[in-house]
């Protein structure tokens, strides 16, 4: 008995090891810049999606505004810690109107989304792309990553990996989004 129980024991370090060797690329990226380059400086692939509140938005429809796209899930740990540098950010930028910031979660329904986002205070409007549609578009493979789509349309840079700071932040959006008018 005692060998079955060890050996199961066995199985379980397996298996959960491979387990975490699959999920460890999705969440823990370092930050690193352009990883579509066939993308950037090119027209930005349309897409569409529903927030919370099952309203949809198109890409497209925001031609004219610099777009910051964020994609991330609630289970990625280095997500949630960028997420208070969004949330300043939004706040910053709500009253804008050359600006939108797309906060965009992969995967989840929008119960666990709504929850998660009141949980901690973040009151940034939330789209979601369950089925990966966008993601896919952007070949999005790590989270988060963050893309900017620029007034004119095109994608001006894809990072994947967590911001640090407001600065780390900054050091990319300064170039493509003038200070408050």
């Amino acid at each position: 008995m005692k060998s079955y129980k060890k050996e199961f024991v066995w199985k379980l370090i397996l298996a959960l090891a491979l387990i975490w060797l699959l999920i460890l690329p999705v969440g823990c990226q370092p930050l690193t810049e352009n990883s579509l380059p066939e993308l950037i400086n090119r027209p930005a692939l349309d897409f569409y999606l529903k927030d919370l509140d099952g309203n949809g938005v198109r890409l497209s429809d925001l031609l004219g505004k610099t777009v910051l796209m964020n994609f991330w899930a609630t289970t990625c740990p280095p997500c949630v810690a960028e997420m208070p540098i969004f949330q300043e950010l939004y706040t910053e930028w709500s009253g804008r109107s050359d600006v939108a910031f797309l906060s965009i979660n992969l995967g989840e329904d929008a119960g666990k989304v709504r929850s998660f986002l009141e949980r901690r205070n973040f009151t940034f409007p939330v789209l979601l792309d369950s089925n990966w549609d966008a993601a896919a578009i952007y070949q999005i493979h790590y989270t988060p990553t963050t893309c900017l789509v620029d007034s004119q349309g095109y994608l001006m840079f894809e990072v994947s990996g967590p911001f640090q700071d407001r600065a780390a932040l900054d050091k990319y959006l300064s170039q493509f989004i003038p200070a408050q008018p």
